[in-house]
């Protein structure tokens, strides 16, 4: 049994039966969180997104169990297999709160440096006097 849909992102569980495919395509940014059970997600081997899924060939599948979660990198069709029991999951859009922001990160770690050189008193060495 394989379903298609197109871009519905949701924070609603959705179920996945054994043996069950469905076809999503996603966009950049997307989460796919693993709630109950397990799926396996096949991935396009081809770089480029496809211009319909026939011209989709499958990559080597990932398993993912119950906890797991999945960010796409880029838009794409993904692929859900369904395994030996019921699966729950969610396809939400990914929250910019919950992102981590690499220049903020390293912005903070600059200024903690700073702060950390500045509070350090300098160590003063008495001169040696040559003979």
């Amino acid at each position: 049994m394989t379903s298609q849909s197109a871009h519905q992102a949701s924070s609603t569980p959705r179920p996945l039966q054994p043996g069950a495919q469905q076809l999503l395509q996603v966009e950049a940014g997307e989460v796919l969180h693993v709630h109950s059970g397990a799926l396996q997600l096949r991935l396009p081997l081809a770089m480029a997104p496809a211009l319909c899924l026939s011209d989709t060939v499958w990559q080597l599948s990932h398993r993912l169990a119950a906890g797991a979660v999945w960010v796409a990198q880029a838009p794409t069709w993904i692929r859900l297999d369904g395994s030996c029991q019921t699966c729950l999951y969610t396809l939400r859009p990914a929250s910019p709160a919950y992102l981590p922001n690499p220049a903020k990160a390293l912005w903070q770690a600059l200024v903690h440096r700073l702060s950390l050189r500045l509070r350090q008193k300098p160590k003063l060495t008495p001169a040696r006097s040559e003979k």
